[in-house]
């Protein structure tokens, strides 16, 4: 009977070991896995040297935060920049830089359409699992043993895109999670984090909210904003040839355009078509678009390159965007026939 329970006894503590073990086992392999998995993203040749192409504003940001993440200064920029300014293209050589250096940098977006954009690239709320809500108390739901969670303490710098779009409540859920991740009371838990977007575009949605109370729920109004170092990126990278309009738009983002007394602003006369009759009114900027008909002929693939933006979307059939469809078809396949 000794006998038996002793061998009895023993088989339990190997059972017991050999449970522990495969658990042991399991939660490494997917520690390993989320760690190797960012570590082996590829390091694009061409997003490495792309530093020689960065202009004076970008290098600047790039020299600052690069200088920061390597010496494990911990801190949280805002790149500000109008669409077309270049904060992808700096996104994507400080994350070449920082990886191929064998460092960790994760980088989000608040959509995911702009997250696909990036190697490695992650919606906000699926890599710290912050509910989209915004609100009071909103917060994490990561747990802090999982290898996502570890992924996150590995990580050398933060990026996230398009914050402006966020609650502020989102921003703060963060800085406590990495907070409770990295086990202080620093700000974001000591990590370098790195904000950006564009105010001139989408705030955060605050149902039949006024303007104030968007304000009030974006991340200026956020308890750490007055912390952020803010940069600036101005430079427009797209529209060189036409500094006029992207000067306008920037004005009007920044609210600087004059207005009338319903707060409409008043189109430059340079910007604006005469109009002499439906037709001729319409040929000319079609033209412009379509410019070049010879390009199409051997990729008709490229004149799904080209738009025409609209006002109006009414779909009546004497519709105005009907009739700039039709026009725009017929002015293209005349041109294209007769080249």
């Amino acid at each position: 009977m000794a006998e038996d329970f002793s061998r009895t006894q023993n088989q339990l503590k190997l059972s017991n070991e050999e449970v522990l073990q495969k658990y042991v086992a399991t939660e490494f392999e997917c520690f390993s896995k989320e760690i190797s998995a960012e570590r082996s993203i590829p390091v694009p040749e061409e997003d490495l040297l792309a530093i020689h192409y960065l202009n004076i504003e970008q290098k600047f940001a790039f020299d600052l935060i690069l200088n920061d993440a390597l010496s494990g200064k911990l801190g949280a920029y805002f790149v500000d920049s109008p669409g077309g300014t270049g904060k992808s293209f700096l996104y994507k050589v400080l994350l070449a830089h920082i990886r191929s250096k064998g460092y960790i940098a994760l980088i989000v977006a608040s959509s995911g359409i702009v997250a696909s954009n990036f190697l490695g690239g992650r919606t906000s709320h699926s890599r710290f699992k912050i509910p989209i809500e915004g609100g009071t108390n909103v917060k994490s739901l990561l747990s802090f043993q999982t290898s996502e969670a570890d992924l996150i303490r590995a990580s050398k710098i933060i990026i996230w895109d398009k914050a402006p779009i966020e609650d502020k409540s989102i921003i703060e859920a963060l800085n406590y999670l990495l907070q409770d991740l990295c086990e202080n009371k620093l700000m974001f838990g000591g990590k370098l984090v790195v904000f950006g977007g564009d105010f001139r575009q989408v705030l955060p949605v605050v149902p039949k909210g006024s303007r104030k109370e968007q304000v009030e729920a974006s991340i200026v109004s956020c308890t750490l904003w007055d912390h952020f170092i803010k940069l600036k990126l101005m430079d427009d990278m797209r529209a060189k040839d036409d500094p006029g309009f992207i000067n306008f738009l920037i004005r009007i983002g920044n609210g600087e355009e004059p207005t009338n007394a319903k707060g409409e602003v008043q189109i430059p006369r340079p910007m604006i078509v005469p109009y002499t009759s439906i037709e001729e009114s319409l040929e000319v900027p079609i033209a412009h678009v379509y410019l070049e008909m010879s390009m199409f002929e051997t990729d008709p693939f490229e004149m799904m390159k080209q738009t025409t933006l609209r006002p109006k979307n009414d779909l009546g059939q004497s519709s105005y965007s009907r009739q700039v469809n039709n026009r725009s078809f017929k002015l293209s396949l005349t041109r294209f026939m007769r080249e």
